[in-house]
């Protein structure tokens, strides 16, 4: 399976819009969209509620999840301000 795959991205859609209408928060957690971020935004833009990433990928994934939470917003309220903020999780190992 490649997340590039555009029998996936309708699949992953798919889901994600049955969740939805379902009532029910979905999240993912895996490689993929920590080493692209494309597909991490992909997965915003359709309404994910949740992600997984890597601690090395976190800072460079935010900024675009950022850009993505904003526009997908921004198009569903135009008046409205964009409150988007992402927080990192402690490492209970480092405590």
């Amino acid at each position: 399976m490649s997340q590039s795959n555009e029998a996936v991205k309708r699949m992953i859609q798919s889901v994600l819009r049955e969740a939805k209408k379902a009532g029910r928060k979905i999240g993912i957690c895996g490689q993929a969209p920590s080493d692209y971020p494309e597909f991490a935004e992909f997965l915003v833009e359709n309404g994910i509620d949740s992600l997984s990433l890597n601690p090395t990928a976190w800072w460079g994934s935010r900024h675009a999840l950022r850009r993505s939470r904003r526009g997908r917003r921004a198009s569903r309220n135009p008046s409205r301000k964009s409150s988007c903020s992402w927080t990192r999780r402690k490492n209970p190992a480092s405590s």
